[in-house]
């Protein structure tokens, strides 16, 4: 494997890696051509223990970042320095909704193939934090190995860098809570007004109160949501390479592609839901079409918001039997039918 090494100056930087793995330093992150690419920002060093733990745990992620803050890692900072960055590090955490402790880490392994995803103007940047935010949107993810910060940088360097994490977070917390996001629909569920979050999750248990359990279901245009993620048996199908990107680890079986034609054979599947793709009445041959003699559909129409009549006669004329429906907040239906 290769490995590119990015850092502003070689000064202080003495990377150890293991044998058969070559690399080459490079200024910056565009320049890059190993597998895979590590980034040391100016008055860090590198050390070849830290080396280690990065290294193995690159196949857990797109992105490692080294931490001081995981059981391991510290810091030779003062304790004024210290507590300005675990503050800093703690606020923009929960700005942004980003699983890392860590986000001013000076030391971050990329793999190269995520980091192509992003414009060459983005990756000039390298040591902002913006790189970070933009991957996992892009549903690339991010873990974190303990390091020690040996740097000798004082409090005034330290707050310079907070300085400017936060000049970018306005424009960054923005980006996070955008529509381009790959985790937008799975955030609705801690970051979206009460109201909101609590129709959401009614929702979410009028849908699997309709579905067998531990039964075969798909999921047709899952998104990021956590229905997919709560089915044992779940198939989730999505058009967005990103929303699968992030439900890695967190579905059972992922599937791209979408409607009007999905990807899978006449009576796949005994339970199939379709929620908030519209107008889904448009599609209902097909959602038939794989289902199982006498499968379940369950359907909620979200913004197209049908009257009850409508969405009756719809199915029956699709050869559904409608068997329950019901009114969540707001007055969206959700119905059960079955394929007759």
């Amino acid at each position: 494997m290769d490995l590119t090494l990015v850092v502003p100056d070689e000064a202080g930087v003495a990377p150890s890696v293991p044998p058969g793995i070559s690399w080459e330093s490079q200024p910056r992150l565009r320049d890059a051509t190993g597998e895979y690419v590590l980034a040391v920002a100016r008055g860090q060093q590198l050390h070849s223990h830290l080396f280690e733990k990065l290294w193995s745990r690159r196949k857990e992620a797109e992105v490692v970042l080294g931490s001081r803050y995981l059981p391991g890692g510290g810091t030779d900072l003062s304790a004024l320095a210290s507590l300005a960055t675990r503050f800093a590090n703690r606020a923009l955490r929960r700005a942004l909704r980003l699983p890392c402790h860590d986000l001013t880490s000076g030391v971050r392994l990329y793999e190269r193939r995520a980091l192509q995803e992003l414009a060459d103007e983005v990756l000039d940047r390298s040591p902002s934090l913006e790189l970070v935010v933009r991957l996992y949107n892009l549903g690339f993810k991010l873990r974190e190995a303990p390091y020690r910060d040996r740097g000798d940088r004082g409090l005034g360097d330290v707050l310079r860098e907070a300085a400017a994490a936060f000049r970018e977070l306005p424009r960054l917390a923005k980006l996070r809570r955008s529509s381009d996001a790959a985790d937008i629909d799975d955030s609705v569920f801690v970051s979206s007004p009460p109201w909101r979050r609590r129709r959401v999750g009614e929702r979410l248990r009028t849908i699997v109160s309709f579905l067998e359990v531990d039964v075969p279901v798909l999921d047709v245009g899952c998104g990021s949501s956590r229905l997919i993620q709560s089915l044992a048996r779940g198939t989730g199908l999505d058009r967005e390479r990103k929303k699968l990107r992030f439900l890695r680890g967190r579905a059972r079986h992922l599937v791209r592609g979408g409607l009007p034609r999905l990807p899978f054979r006449d009576g796949s599947f005994p339970q199939v839901v379709c929620s908030d793709v519209g107008p889904s009445t448009s599609y209902l041959p097909e959602l038939r079409r794989v289902l199982t003699s006498r499968g379940t559909l369950v359907l909620a129409p979200g913004a197209a918001r049908p009257s009850e009549a409508d969405a009756r006669a719809e199915l029956q004329r699709n050869g559904f039997a409608v068997d329950d429906v019901r009114k969540i907040r707001g007055g969206e239906l959700i119905l059960r039918a079955v394929r007759v």
